[in-house]
C-alpha cells in the first residue's frame, strides 16, 4: 500500500517578511542606484499628473505627439536648405597638419562636379548640389582665433590631415579648442594618400581613422580620399543629407555669416541668410572683437530670385527709447546714495574755512622753502633730483638725462645725497611726501627702470623664474605668508576677520562692496531669464524671420572693420538678446591644459618662454564667452558647491591640478554652460609695475607664428550670474613650539611684539596635526606666547592662525581686438 504524500504544515513560529522594505528609498541609496542618471526635465514636464491618470490610451497618444513634433522640427529644417534659394550650408575646412592644403579641398570638390571654382564671397565658395548650396570656407592659416570664429557658425567641419605628417602641437591644440568651444557634425578628409604604396595605404587610412576616434567616439565615416571618385561623391552625399546637430548655446542667438558686406560713411550692410533665432532692429548686433552696435534697419529682396531687386523692409529701429535696447552696459553709481543725512549751511561754511585755511599754510610753508636753497622748476612740471648743494641757477642748466625723477629716485645708502624739488622749486621731504596720515608704514620708492632693449630678456626671464617659485611654493605652503617685522600685524592684518566655521559662519553678501558693484547689474532670477527674451522676440511682428536673405545696416561702426572685411577672414554678425549688453558677474568653471607645476623647471629656454603656464590672480588675460571676448582680471576660488554661507576660497594662482572657479565683471549671458576658453599672450605676459596698473606686451600675430600671439590655457563653461557669490582669501601665520608641558606650549616666531599677540588673542588656533588651541597670554616683549591646546602637541608641530578676507575681481572688462599691442583698462 503506497504511503500517503508528506506535506509540510507551517507552525506559528513562521518568519513573515515586510511587504515593503525601505532599506533602498534613502537619498544616497537611490543616487547609488542612479548610477549619475540625472532625470530629464523635459519627460518630468510632459509626463505631468494629469496625463498619468488619464490611463495608457492618453499616454500613448501623448508619446505620439511629442514624436510628432521632432519629426515636424527635422523636416522644417531640412526644408531651410531645399531648393535653390534655399539656406547655405557653411562648411568650414580646417587644416590640422603643417602639409595639408585646405584650397585643394574646395577645388577637388569643384572639379569633380564639372563647375570652375568660382571667386569667393569674403572667402566663401559656393556650389549647388542637389538643390542645395553648400558653402565652403577653407582656412588657408592655422591661426587659432580666425579658426574659432569660423567654426562658431559652421554647419560642417571637415577636418584635413595628411597621410604623411602626424598632427602637430599646434594641430593638437586647434583640436582641443574646437571641441571646447562646441562642434556640430564633422568629417575628415586626408590628403596625399595616392603616394603610398597598397600596404601603407591601409595603415594610413587605419591610423586616422584610430585618431579620429580617439577624439570622437561617435565618428560614423573614416577619412575620405580626394584622389577617390567614390569618396568625393560620398562626401558630397553626406554633406547635403545628413542631419545637422547643430549648438545648444547658438540657437537661441541670431546670427548671419555674412555673403557680402560694404561700409558707407560709417554705416555697414551685411548681407546673409538669418539663423538661430528671429531679429529684430531694435536688439543689439555684436560683431566678434569690435563690441556691440545698433541696427538701423532690416530689409530684403522684394524678388528672391533677383539679387539686384528692390529691397523691402521688414524692420526699422524704433523711435521709442523704451523699444529698443540701449548700448549702456553698466550703471553710474551715485556716492550720495548712501548718506543718511545732507550737510547744513554752517557745516558748509567751515569746510570752507579749514579749506581757506589748510591753502594758506600751504602757502607759507611754500613760500619759506623757497627761500632756501632749491631749483628751478622744470618746464613739465614734475618734481626731480638733483645733487645736494647744486644751486637754483645750476639746476636750470641740468641736462634731461642728469636729472633723476623721484618717482625713479634709487633707494641706496647714500639717499642724503640727494634734494627733491617741487614744481615751484622748493625742497619738500621724500619721506613725508609717501608717507599717509595715520599710518605706520612707508610707500617704497620704485627702482630705476632701465629701458633698454639689452635688458629686456635677462627681465622677463627673472620675473617669470620669480613667478614660477611663488607658483610652487603656493602649492607646497598654501596661503603661508611672511610679513616684515618692522610692519606691526594688527594694522597689516586689520581688514582681515576669523570665523569659527568657514561652511556656516554668517557672512554677509552686501556688506563692505567696492565701487564696482554698484556698476553691475545683479540677475536674480537668472534661471528664469534663460529662454524668456527669446520668447519676446519671436512674438515680435516686425522681426525678421530665420531662414530669409537679409540685409543689415549696422550704425557707427569704426573703420577697422573695412580691414577685416578684406582679410578674407570669416565675418559673422550675432544678434543679442534683450538684456545681453549689461555688466554682471560671471562665474566659470574652468580646467587648465598646461602640465603639473612640480614637472616644470625654469632652467631651460622653452619653459622660460611659456609665460601661460604660471597664471596669477587678477593677471590680465582673454576671456571667450560663446562668440565673444575680452580682456578681463579675473580672480580664481574653489570650484566647491560652499556651504550655507556661499563662501569659497580665493586661489593665488590658477594652478593645473584640478578645476577652478573664475569670477570677473562681463556681460550677461543667457545660456547655461555656455563655453568658455581663457587665453593668456605668449610673449612677455609678467605684469611690470604695482597690481593696479598692470600692463601686457603682447606681440603682433605675424611675430609670433600661425599659431597667433595668444596661447589656449583653459577651458571650462559658465555656472552663473551670482554676485552673492563670497570669496575670501586666506593668510596663516605659523608659529613653532619653544616649550611644550602636556596641552600647555610656549609658541614663537608668530608675533614680535605684545601688542599684536592682545589683539589676535581671540581667534583659535590650530595645529597641522590636528590639535585645536587658543592664545593664553603675551610672555615678554619679543613676540612669545602661552597656548592651551585640546591635547599635548608635538615639539616638530606647526601652530597655525587663519584669517579671512573678501576679495573681488578688478573691473577693467573691455573688449579684445585683434593686434593690439597692450592690455588697458576701459577706464583709460
Amino acid at each position: 500500500m503506497p504511503s500517503p504524500a508528506y506535506s509540510h504544515r507551517p507552525g506559528g513560529l513562521k518568519q513573515h517578511n515586510k511587504a515593503y522594505k525601505t532599506r533602498h528609498a534613502t537619498k544616497g541609496a537611490l543616487r547609488d542606484a542612479a548610477k549619475g542618471k540625472v532625470p530629464s526635465r523635459h519627460a518630468a514636464a510632459h509626463h505631468s499628473k494629469l496625463v498619468e491618470d488619464q490611463g495608457r490610451h492618453a499616454r500613448r497618444n501623448h508619446s505620439k505627439l511629442i514624436g510628432d513634433n521632432k519629426r515636424a522640427e527635422v523636416q522644417r529644417q531640412n526644408r531651410l536648405f531645399q531648393g535653390a534659394h534655399g539656406v547655405t550650408k557653411h562648411i568650414v575646412v580646417v587644416p590640422l597638419c603643417g602639409d595639408v592644403q585646405p584650397q585643394a579641398v574646395v577645388e577637388a570638390v569643384f572639379r569633380d562636379a564639372d563647375v570652375p571654382v568660382p571667386e569667393h564671397q569674403l572667402g566663401t565658395y559656393t556650389l549647388q548640389h542637389d538643390k542645395q548650396k553648400l558653402g565652403f570656407f577653407p582656412c588657408n592659416t592655422r591661426s587659432l582665433l580666425p579658426i574659432l570664429d569660423a567654426v562658431k557658425a559652421a554647419d560642417f567641419v571637415l577636418f584635413v590631415v595628411s597621410a604623411l605628417e602626424e598632427v602637430d602641437v599646434a594641430g593638437e591644440r586647434l583640436m582641443t579648442a574646437i571641441k571646447s568651444q562646441g562642434l556640430t557634425n564633422y568629417l575628415t578628409v586626408v590628403q596625399h594618400l595616392g603616394t603610398l604604396g597598397p600596404k601603407d595605404h591601409a595603415n594610413a587610412t587605419k591610423a586616422l581613422r584610430t585618431y579620429m576616434l580617439h577624439h570622437f567616439p561617435s565618428c560614423e565615416h573614416k577619412p575620405f580620399d580626394l584622389t577617390n571618385q567614390t569618396d568625393l561623391r560620398k562626401l558630397k552625399l553626406v554633406l547635403c543629407s545628413q542631419h545637422l546637430k547643430g549648438l545648444t548655446w547658438r540657437q537661441y542667438h541670431p546670427y548671419v555669416f555674412a555673403q557680402s558686406a560694404a561700409a558707407e560713411t560709417g554705416t555697414l550692410k551685411v548681407t546673409g541668410y538669418l539663423r538661430g533665432a528671429n531679429l529684430s532692429a531694435g536688439h543689439l548686433v555684436h560683431i566678434p572683437d569690435h563690441g556691440d552696435f545698433e541696427i538701423e534697419r532690416i530689409t530684403t529682396n522684394v524678388n528672391r530670385h533677383d539679387p539686384d531687386a528692390q529691397e523691402q523692409l521688414l524692420s526699422a529701429f524704433p523711435a521709442d527709447p523704451a523699444a529698443r535696447e540701449s548700448l549702456q552696459v553698466d550703471r553710474q553709481p551715485d556716492a550720495l546714495d548712501a548718506e543718511q543725512t545732507w550737510p547744513t549751511d554752517e557745516e558748509l561754511d567751515a569746510a570752507d574755512r579749514r579749506v581757506a585755511k589748510l591753502k594758506r599754510a600751504q602757502q607759507l610753508a611754500e613760500q619759506e622753502a623757497a627761500s632756501r636753497v632749491g631749483a628751478t622748476p622744470q618746464p613739465d612740471g614734475k618734481t626731480v633730483w638733483v645733487p645736494k648743494g647744486t644751486s637754483e641757477y645750476q639746476s636750470a642748466w641740468l641736462a634731461d638725462d642728469q636729472i633723476i625723477k623721484a618717482s625713479d629716485a634709487p633707494v641706496v645708502a647714500g639717499e642724503d645725497d640727494f634734494e627733491e624739488y617741487s614744481d615751484d622749486g622748493s625742497v619738500s621731504d621724500a619721506d613725508d611726501a609717501e608717507t599717509t596720515a595715520g599710518s605706520a608704514t612707508t610707500a617704497p620708492r620704485k627702482s630705476v627702470h632701465f629701458d633698454d632693449s639689452q635688458f629686456d630678456a635677462q627681465r622677463d626671464e627673472q620675473a617669470y623664474r620669480a613667478r614660477l617659485h611663488a607658483a610652487k611654493e603656493d602649492q607646497e605652503f598654501p596661503d603661508e605668508i611672511d610679513f616684515p617685522r618692522e610692519v606691526p600685524l594688527r594694522y597689516r592684518l586689520a581688514r582681515y576677520r576669523s570665523v569659527a566655521s568657514f561652511r556656516t559662519s554668517p557672512w554677509d553678501p552686501y556688506e563692505d562692496l567696492p565701487v564696482d558693484y554698484g556698476r553691475i547689474y545683479e540677475m536674480r532670477h537668472w534661471k528664469q531669464l534663460h529662454h524668456a527674451p527669446d520668447d519676446e522676440v519671436d512674438l515680435e511682428a516686425d522681426a525678421a524671420v530665420v531662414g530669409t536673405l537679409v540685409h543689415l545696416y549696422i550704425r557707427a561702426v569704426p573703420k577697422s572693420l573695412e580691414t577685416i572685411i578684406r582679410s578674407g577672414t570669416a565675418f559673422v554678425v550675432y544678434g543679442l538678446l534683450p538684456l545681453e549688453q549689461k555688466m554682471t558677474l560671471c562665474n566659470f568653471n574652468l580646467s587648465r591644459l598646461s602640465a603639473n607645476l612640480s614637472s616644470i623647471s625654469a632652467d631651460t629656454e622653452t619653459d622660460i618662454q611659456n609665460h601661460d603656464l604660471v597664471i596669477k590672480s587678477k593677471d590680465p588675460v582673454i576671456m571667450q564667452v560663446g562668440f565673444r571676448r575680452f580682456w578681463v582680471q579675473p580672480i580664481y576660488s574653489t570650484a566647491t558647491k560652499g556651504g550655507t554661507n556661499n563662501v569659497h576660497k580665493f586661489e593665488r594662482f590658477f594652478n593645473p591640478d584640478g578645476a577652478h572657479v573664475a569670477s570677473c565683471y562681463l556681460p550677461a549671458f543667457f545660456e547655461r554652460a555656455a563655453p568658455a576658453l581663457l587665453f593668456t599672450p605668449r610673449a612677455a605676459a609678467t605684469p611690470r609695475g604695482d597690481d593696479d596698473d598692470a600692463t601686457m606686451q603682447v606681440e603682433r600675430d605675424a611675430v609670433i607664428g600661425e599659431e597667433g600671439p595668444l596661447a589656449l590655457t583653459a577651458t571650462g563653461s559658465l555656472i552663473d550670474h551670482d554676485t552673492s557669490r563670497i570669496v575670501v582669501k586666506r593668510v596663516i601665520l605659523t608659529g613653532y613650539p619653544f616649550k611644550v608641558h602636556k596641552r600647555t606650549a610656549v609658541i614663537r616666531h608668530m608675533f614680535f611684539n605684545t601688542e599684536d599677540i592682545n589683539y589676535f588673542k581671540p581667534v583659535e588656533l590650530w595645529t597641522k596635526r590636528g590639535r585645536t588651541g587658543h592664545i593664553v597670554e603675551p610672555l615678554g616683549t619679543h613676540g612669545y606666547m602661552k597656548c592651551r591646546f585640546d591635547d599635548q602637541i608635538h615639539q616638530q608641530d606647526t601652530v597655525c592662525l587663519d584669517l579671512w578676507k573678501r576679495v573681488f575681481p578688478k573691473y577693467t572688462t573691455r573688449v579684445y581686438r585683434p593686434g593690439e599691442l597692450a592690455f588697458k583698462p576701459a577706464s583709460q
